[in-house]
């Protein structure tokens, strides 16, 4: 499931560079309760949680029930030639809960 919050203040940045693993892992430093409990809890069990960062953006959606992934949408209109490519602002921060793979493919 995907579930809109105001704040990802309790996330890191993948080991690679490449966006939020989740939780950070210095939970036994000064860590809030909710840290503690989300880190505790079973993947299955979490929810990806989504900040939007520009009122025009749209929350992923799965395009059906049997989707396995959720689709994103541009938060501005863009135009890109076919063939081409091209860096698309979603206006969102996405966690992903720990143990979950996840990559942005066209």
């Amino acid at each position: 499931p995907c579930v809109e919050v105001e704040s990802l203040d309790e996330t890191a940045r993948g080991a690679g560079g490449f966006g939020s693993t989740g939780v950070a892992q210095a939970i036994n430093e000064a860590a809030s309760p909710k840290a503690a409990a989300v880190a505790s809890s079973s993947p299955a069990d979490e929810a990806m949680r989504v900040k939007r960062t520009r009122s025009s953006a749209s929350l992923p959606v799965r395009g059906s029930s049997a989707a396995a992934g959720f689709d994103l949408a541009a938060a501005e209109a863009y135009t890109v030639k076919a063939g081409g490519k091209a860096i698309v602002m979603t206006g969102l921060s996405i966690a992903i809960p720990s143990g979950t793979y996840a990559r942005i493919a066209p």
